[in-house]
């Protein structure tokens, strides 16, 4: 054992960092992610910056460009997964620079709109021509290949879609919503990533439901129909608020959630092409920020992906360097 008495300053002070480092770590320090957004009629993608989940501001408005009418969007191991409604296809890109990877990664889908991701499994949901029965979910790699391109039928116009909770043990629970039409066809589903039905009608009297979020065992919906966040109990349907937001949200379409539980952010569509996302706090439903407001064309997808932390990188480097260097002095 060395005594600190016997350690040179700069050792000394590599320790100090790094117990300094530790203990924000242990305190929870800041945690930075991004936030994506599809822009429907621009045709780009912009991403923005946050800190404990928190918008700071945009960091790249129009990150990626030139695209034929984007819908849903996901994160997944350093790729940028996007749907085209109108070439139904699946675009990947690379996270970090907004590189086209692959343009046509999956292919032949029916006008897709909502995009969720499991592990290495894509989940899209196909809105068809919109009459009853047409819709469908479908089930892909993050490589490209088929798991089940119906994986979930007869559904009608299916928009948002949800990975999360838990029906029994370690499975998964996929949530649809299928949104307004003329019969009247408004709830949201739950299902199975294997694609088993739990409860088609899982939860009912929606007000055309668009976008769903699964944060812990709280499910959010937004409904465009009366411009509403409304909370459910994701395990039993339990109706928890028909107005999270306080009459806050605009015309709401595609929602997400941060990791940390703290912040809700919801795509509104009002006042094209001066839409805006909001940030609120999923504590309280109250008003966090309004990133974007009056830069977007109707953002439709959204999709929160947390970064390592810096300061947690910085900390096991200079833990990495006091061992290297008191085993040079011979522990």
């Amino acid at each position: 054992m060395i005594h600190r008495s016997v350690l040179s300053p700069a050792i000394r002070a590599a320790l100090a960092v790094s117990f300094t480092f530790a203990a924000m770590i242990s305190a929870k320090a800041s945690t930075p992610g991004e936030l994506y957004v599809t822009n429907f009629n621009a045709g780009r993608i912009d991403r923005y910056d946050t800190v404990d989940g928190l918008v700071g501001g945009a960091r790249s408005v129009g990150f990626i460009s030139g695209l034929s009418i984007p819908t849903g969007i996901v994160v997944s191991g350093g790729q940028i997964f996007v749907e085209s409604y109108t070439l139904g296809t699946i675009s990947v890109y690379d996270a970090a620079t907004g590189h086209l990877i692959n343009a046509n990664l999956i292919t032949g889908l029916d006008h897709p709109w909502g995009l969720a991701v499991s592990g290495g499994e894509l989940f899209v949901t196909n809105v068809g021509n919109g009459s009853t029965g047409t819709g469908f979910v479908g089930a892909y790699t993050t490589s490209g290949t088929t798991v089940n391109a119906n994986l979930i039928t007869g559904l009608t116009a299916p928009r948002g879609i949800a990975v999360g909770g838990s029906i029994s043990g370690n499975t998964n629970a996929l949530f649809v919503a299928t949104s307004y039409d003329s019969q009247g066809h408004q709830h949201v589903g739950e299902y199975t990533t294997a694609g088993g039905t739990v409860n088609a009608s899982f939860i009912t009297a929606m007000q055309n439901p668009y976008g769903v979020a699964v944060s812990g065992n709280n499910l959010f919906v937004s409904n465009v129909g009366n411009s509403t966040i409304y909370e459910y109990d994701a395990t039993s349907g339990a109706n928890l608020s028909l107005d999270f937001t306080h009459g806050g949200a605009a015309s709401p379409e595609a929602i997400a959630v941060d990791n940390l539980g703290l912040n809700l952010y919801v795509a509104n569509t009002a006042g094209n092409p001066n839409g805006f996302v909001d940030d609120f706090s999923l504590t309280s439903g109250t008003l966090v920020a309004s990133p974007g407001m009056g830069s977007m064309d109707a953002p439709t997808g959204i999709f929160y992906v947390p970064e390592p932390s810096s300061v947690a990188a910085l900390f096991v480097g200079m833990a990495m360097l006091t061992t290297r260097r008191r085993r040079a002095g011979g522990c």
